[in-house]
Order: C-alpha cells, then sequence, then structure tokens
C-alpha cells in the first residue's frame, strides 16, 4: 500500500482494512513494514480528527461522571479541596 493523505471515505476504509490485516499478521513496530503501520495509522488518525470531531464534554458533567465512576461523593472532598461545595446547574 502506498500512503498518502487519506481524502475519502473509500480510502479510509480501504486504510482501516488494511492496518486490521497488519494487526491479523502481528507486524513488529521496529521493522519498515511496523513503521509504514504506525505512518498508516496516524493518517487515520488526521481523517478521523478532521471528519468526525468528537466535542469536548462540560467540564462539571466529566467530573460527575468520574467521581460517580469512582464511587465518590461531594462530602469526600471536603478537608482536600476546602469546604463541601454545592453546584447549582442552570
Amino acid at each position: 500500500m502506498e500512503l498518502k493523505i487519506i481524502q475519502n471515505k473509500k480510502q479510509y476504509e480501504q486504510y482501516i482494512e488494511w492496518v486490521d490485516d497488519q494487526f491479523d499478521k502481528k507486524v513488529k513496530a521496529n521493522i519498515p513494514q511496523g513503521e509504514k503501520l504506525q505512518v498508516a495509522l496516524l493518517l487515520i488518525k488526521q481523517y478521523e480528527d478532521t471528519n468526525y470531531p468528537i466535542p469536548l464534554p462540560n467540564p462539571i458533567d466529566a467530573i460527575k461522571v468520574k467521581m460517580d465512576e469512582l464511587g465518590l461523593k461531594n462530602k469526600d472532598f471536603v478537608g482536600k479541596v476546602g469546604a463541601k461545595v454545592i453546584y447549582t446547574l442552570y
């Protein structure tokens, strides 16, 4: 496969298929084929970042999700952050 900037979805899908094939072959990173694979992954990432951007989450929502995942409550931060803070979302 000749590596070049991915211009459309068809090329993107070809790159994904080629990368999957390389992973199936367990190509090592320190050989020429492995370096080519790394470049292909960077090209895929660039295409995805341009065409499928992921918006940043609301910071408060992200903190709440992480606290929920870790089983933390507001009171767990008393003494570490200062005082218990109650957030009101508008």
